[in-house]
This record gives C-alpha cells, sequence and structure tokens, in this order.
C-alpha cells in the first residue's frame, strides 16, 4: 500500500525529508550494487525498516526508478545553471551536452550509478529529455534550426549521447575529445554543421 504525505506542518516535513534520505541512500546502493540491488539493502542504506520504504514507495520497482529519475534531473539542474551563461541559445543547447560527456568528473555517484545500471538508465532516458527537446523546439519556431521530425530527431541525438556515456564510463581506452567528436557528428541531426558543432564542443 502506498501511502500519501501530509499535506502540511511537521508531519509532512519529516515525511519528505525520510522520502529524500530514501532516495538518497538508494542512489548510493545502486551505484554501489547495480541492479541486483534488494530492498533490504536499500532499507540496510538508509537506516529504516522495509515496511517503512513502502510508505514512501508501493514496490522496489518504482523506489528505484525514482531514484534514478531524481539522480538525472539533479545533474540537470546543476548543468542548467552553468549552460544559462552560454553567449547564445545554441551554446545553452550544446553546452549540457558536453557536460553529460564529463559527468564522471563533475558527478562521480550519478557516474557510478549509469555505469552500474546502464539498462535501466537508457530505459529511462526519454523521461529527462524534457527540457532538450523543449530547447530544441524553441530554436526551430525561431528558424534557428531548420530541420523535419524533430522528435525523431531528438530521439536519435539522446541515444548517441547515452552510447558516448557509456563509452566513457565503462572503456578503460576511451578519449573524451573522440566522444565529443562524435557527438559532434550526431549534432547533424539537428541540422547543426559538424565545424559549428565542434566549435560549440570545444573539440
Amino acid at each position: 500500500m502506498k501511502f500519501t504525505a501530509p499535506a502540511q506542518g511537521r508531519k509532512g516535513a519529516y515525511y519528505q525529508r525520510n522520502r529524500e534520505a530514501l532516495i538518497n541512500a538508494t542512489q548510493r546502493i545502486l551505484a554501489e550494487k547495480g541492479s541486483e540491488t534488494k530492498i533490504e539493502d536499500i532499507a540496510k542504506e538508509a537506516d529504516m525498516a522495509v515496511s517503512t520504504i513502502y510508505k514512501h514507495f508501493p514496490n522496489r520497482e518504482e523506489l528505484i526508478e525514482t531514484a534514478i529519475v531524481e539522480a538525472m534531473l539533479q545533474w540537470e539542474r546543476d548543468t542548467l545553471e552553468v549552460s544559462v551563461l552560454g553567449a547564445n541559445q545554441l551554446d545553452q543547447l550544446v553546452l549540457p551536452m558536453r557536460a553529460f560527456l564529463q559527468v564522471k568528473k563533475t558527478h562521480p555517484l550519478f557516474a557510478q550509478l549509469v555505469a552500474n545500471n546502464r539498462d535501466l538508465v537508457s530505459r529511462m532516458a526519454p523521461k529527462t529529455a524534457n527540457n532538450l527537446e523543449k530547447h530544441v523546439m524553441v530554436l526551430v519556431k525561431s528558424g534557428t534550426l531548420e530541420i523535419q521530425n524533430p522528435d525523431l530527431r531528438i530521439r536519435n541525438l539522446v541515444s548517441c549521447l547515452f552510447a558516448a556515456l557509456e563509452d566513457q564510463l565503462t572503456n578503460p581506452k576511451a578519449k573524451e575529445t573522440e566522444n565529443l567528436r562524435a557527438l559532434a557528428i550526431a549534432l547533424g541531426m539537428l541540422g547543426i554543421e559538424e565545424n559549428e558543432a565542434r566549435r560549440l564542443l570545444g573539440c
């Protein structure tokens, strides 16, 4: 049974703190153990009873999905704070993609979580592509990008991004410059010339 958080007051704040602590603990144990993580592992890491977990989430799958999505969204929030400093809209579009391939340096826990849960993360990738899609649509409407079928192009670009990230996280011989160049080629799907994409990516 899934319980609903109290609407306000001390109980509501206590409930929210417990939920956040549970999500954080789930992220840590997923980064360590991957998709084989059991609900008992999470309970031990969070220092909570299993029954308490079920007051926040109806099952293990929803808890794990929430933990991964929240990790992605936190990375996105941190990155967007930096990318808004870009000189123009194309900079603001491309800078988060460069940051995505540097996540091992900037957000090591998230990077380890992705590396050890690749199937789960790739399945949930579309849920975290909303800002990218919105940004591309703004650029299409303004005429900055002239492309057909932007939704299909964005889907393909996200797949390329995750493939490059997987290489960066799991291949000891991977070079960031090579993955950035691959991304520059992939940006051609958005109608961005390769030379311009490489300039934007700094490669």
